[in-house]
């Protein structure tokens, strides 16, 4: 069973800085110290992603960062190491202003990191596939992984071959379990916002308490 019916299934992979998550531990977002932070990871989630779409030519693929600059560059890079350029891979786009609500709605697969975005498409029932290697299990930023080992939620890529593997079965066909349904929108409300719809409501009674405690 697929999630999605439609011409080309869609991948996207909501790209992730060096630095992501590392503030409390002085790492900026793209650190000049290239054995700081999520480095390798970057890389070779990079590049093993867009691989893929050279092999999958009939799927679209795509790469959303949050900004540009710097991170369009790294991004160039990671698509030059493998002796190929954007205009050389069709199905291969890299998109800036992308609604990341509307990118998820459309896609069959998504690749997150450290990011909340991998709660939200995994309550839109998704199939989320979340890179744990290279710097990722090495044990003095382990701490740092947001749901690490949560296979439960997601499903883990330990090295890029799973990641090869999981995202070209997950192109056939993925259908998620009731239990890890129920339990990504567990941590989506615990960590994200309420399924009800009223998170504004609800966020309007909490300041209005602090303001007027009395009431």
């Amino acid at each position: 069973k697929t999630v999605l019916a439609g011409a080309k299934p869609l991948v996207t992979l909501f790209s992730f800085n060096p630095g992501i998550g590392l503030l409390e531990k002085g790492v900026a977002p793209w650190p000049e110290n290239e054995n700081q932070g999520w480095g390798q990871l970057f890389e070779e989630v990079h590049t093993t992603f867009v691989g893929l779409a050279v092999a999958h030519p009939e799927a679209e693929f795509i790469i959303k960062p949050k900004w540009g600059g710097k991170w369009l560059e790294r991004i160039a890079e990671t698509v030059s190491s493998i002796g190929k350029e954007l205009s050389d891979i069709p199905n291969l786009k890299v998109v800036l202003d992308a609604n990341a609500h509307d990118l998820i709605e459309k896609s069959q697969v998504v690749i997150c990191f450290n990011s909340t975005t991998m709660l939200e498409a995994g309550v839109m029932k998704r199939a989320v596939i979340m890179p744990q290697f290279d710097e990722a299990i090495r044990d003095d930023l382990v701490e740092y992984v947001k749901f690490y080992g949560r296979d439960d939620l997601f499903e883990l890529a330990r090295n890029q071959d799973e990641m090869v593997a999981l995202i070209s079965r997950r192109l056939e066909t993925y259908e998620v379990g009731d239990a890890m349904q129920e339990n990504r929108e567990r941590e989506f409300e615990k960590w994200v916002s309420g399924l009800s719809g009223n998170a504004t409501e609800n966020w309007c009674n909490v300041i209005e308490n602090v303001l007027h405690p009395d009431r």
